[in-house]
This record gives structure tokens, C-alpha cells and sequence, in this order.
């Protein structure tokens, strides 16, 4: 919900905000110029704590959560935040092991002019694996009590090893999604986590416009010359505001416990929500003396012949190994 304010009402609105507990994300002082040529707008936004929208996700601290980058750009867009990276935003100092990215962010002022904040995120995997199979093995070990310590720990390494493969899949988006979110939460003010009833609060953001007197023929007419401009363009960038006198940006600190917004298998694919784990999961989970001695089993439980194969087992690759027990597992028991 978009709201135009007066200048003179403009704190006002800000204080019934406040008063009926809104997020508001506005400095707590604007001094209203009834001559200046720009107009205040506050944009209520809502955000959605359905888990299926996949706005929030748990935080690190007990009943908090974390604004997933759809929230966070919501806001963003609300406060007229435009971003721009560095000419050399991506720092690959270990090809597939680490990433660092840099993004800048500009905010309007109430008058006019802009604020450009900066934010750098550095994801190294080689710390990120250390934090994901910890959190994987606190978790494996209070819902798999009944399991043996063995199954556990292949059971950490598989899940570990599999959010690693995503996390160098999706390593320079990830650390471009950490810079930016950074920003965001840098320039509004935001926490980093938030109680549920927080996010159910609405929450204010202002933004601020050019304002243009329509009576007047002339001013109109520029103003719909630009509209059919704009309408006949087809493509093209968003670009940063252009800024004649740019000042140095504001450095960003990181906070302490911030992280870099989770994409869909890391919300997702917690240990929590991922079930029993099928019995070829488990099987890859093994090493690699035990899948060859589960394969010999069955083996002779299937009655296969092995002769059919010019390499023994013990000469596949892991790989092989998974699809034979796949197809082992496919075949009928042999009859007695």
C-alpha cells in the first residue's frame, strides 16, 4: 500500500505508525522543507511467514527467523533502493573455494541527493563445510538417536557432501546475494532476525519523489513526452542513479551473526525435513569396504552371476557402485 504525505503531516503518519506497532523503517527525525521539490511516500509492506512462501527461515538464535532475499528485495523496492556493482564485483581467490562480492547501494534523500552504501560478502567453503557438518551432526544425532554412531557419522558426511556440491554450484550467487542483502539490511535499518510476531507486523519504509505541479501545460507535457518513452522502450538495464559529485560510500560492517540468505536447498533440505533416508542413500552414505561387502550379499541374495561382469567390484569406482546396488536392489530375491 503506497500512502503520499504531505510535508506537514509527514510525522504525523510516521507516529501512528509507530504508536499502532508497525516496523517502521524511517530515521526517527525528517525535517519537513515545505519548499523543497520533493515529496515524501511511505509503502506499507507485508511479509509473507507462511513457510511455503518462502520469505523467512529459521535464524540461528531459538524462535527467530531470517528474511529470505524475496522478503528483503520486497523492502527494497519499497524504499527505492538501486544497486550497482563494483567494476570488478567477483574476487575468485581459490577457483570453487572461495568468492568475495561487492555491491553498492543508493538510497534517496529527503532532499534529492543520494547515499550510496557498500557491502562486501566472502563465502569460504573451506569454513562453510566446518559449520555445515556440525550443525548436520547436532541434528543426525538428536533425530537418529536409535542409530549407531557409524551410521551416523556416513550419514553427516552424505548430507555434508551434498550441500557442499550446492554450495559450489551456486558459490558467486550466493556470495552476490550475501553483498546485496547486506546492503539492504544496512541501509533499512533491519535486524537480522526477527521474532514471528515481528515479521507479522507490517512494515514502513519511505521513499521520496519528484513533485511535479501537472497544472501547469508545459510540465505536463514533458511529463507525458518521458511516460511515452519510457513506454516505447522494450529493453534495457535498470541503472544506478547517475551522481555528478559522489561522495565515498558508507562501509557496511557485517554483524556478527549474519548470514548469507539460504537459497531453496539449504531452507529445504534440513536434516528435519528430510525423513528416513532411502535405503540407496544409506548405502551411498557407506565406505567403501562396506558397500562392497553389502554388494556381495546381495549378490547372493539375488542369485546374480557375476560372471557377467569382466571387472570385479573392487575395481568400480564409487559411482559404479551406487547404480549396481540400485539395480540390485531392483531384481527379485533369488528362489530357495
Amino acid at each position: 500500500m503506497n500512502q503520499l504525505v504531505t510535508q506537514g503531516t509527514f510525522q504525523k503518519e510516521l507516529e501512528k505508525y509507530r504508536n499502532n506497532k508497525f516496523n517502521v523503517m524511517v530515521p526517527a527525525v525528517v525535517f519537513d522543507d515545505p519548499t523543497s521539490i520533493w515529496e515524501p511516500v511511505l509503502t506499507v509492506a507485508e511479509i509473507d511467514t507462511n513457510p511455503e512462501a518462502k520469505e523467512i527461515y529459521p535464524g540461528q538464535a531459538d524462535n527467530k527467523f531470517r528474511m529470505h532475499g524475496v522478503a528483503l528485495n520486497k523492502l527494497a523496492n519499497c524504499a527505492g533502493i538501486v544497486f550497482e556493482n563494483t567494476q570488478d564485483p567477483i574476487k575468485k581467490l581459490l577457483p570453487g573455494l572461495y568468492c568475495a562480492y561487492q555491491t553498492i547501494g543508493y538510497r534517496r534523500q529527503h532532499d534529492g541527493s543520494y547515499t550510496a552504501y557498500t557491502a562486501t560478502y566472502a563465502l569460504d567453503l573451506k569454513v562453510k563445510e566446518e559449520e555445515i557438518r556440525d550443525a548436520h551432526t547436532a541434528k543426525i544425532a538428536k533425530k537418529y538417536k536409535d542409530k549407531n554412531k557409524e551410521w551416523q557419522r556416513a550419514r553427516v558426511e552424505y548430507m555434508t557432501n551434498r550441500d557442499l556440491v550446492q554450495l559450489r554450484k551456486y558459490l558467486v550467487q550466493l556470495a552476490e546475494s550475501g553483498s546485496r542483502n547486506r546492503v539492504i539490511r544496512g541501509i533499512l535499518g533491519l535486524k537480522s532476525e526477527y521474532t514471528l510476531a515481528e515479521l507479522k507486523k507490517p512494515f514502513v519504509v519511505v521513499n521520496w519523489r519528484l513533485k511535479i505541479d501537472m497544472s501547469d501545460p508545459e510540465t505536463k507535457r514533458l511529463v507525458t513526452l518521458k511516460a511515452l518513452e519510457a513506454q516505447a522502450s522494450t529493453s534495457g538495464p535498470v541503472r544506478a542513479p547517475s551522481i555528478s559529485n559522489p561522495t565515498p560510500p558508507i562501509d557496511l560492517p557485517p554483524e556478527a551473526d549474519e548470514d548469507v540468505t539460504p537459497t531453496d536447498f539449504e531452507a529445504d533440505d534440513t536434516p528435519e525435513d528430510l525423513g528416513p533416508p532411502t535405503p540407496q542413500e544409506e548405502f551411498e552414505a557407506r565406505p567403501r569396504p562396506v558397500k562392497l561387502q553389502i554388494i556381495k550379499e546381495l549378490v547372493a541374495k539375488k542369485g546374480y552371476d557375476m560372471s557377467k561382469q569382466p571387472v570385479p567390484p573392487d575395481k568400480w569406482t564409487d559411482g559404479r557402485l551406487n547404480a549396481f546396488f540400485s539395480h540390485l536392489s531392483e531384481l527379485k530375491d533369488k528362489k530357495k
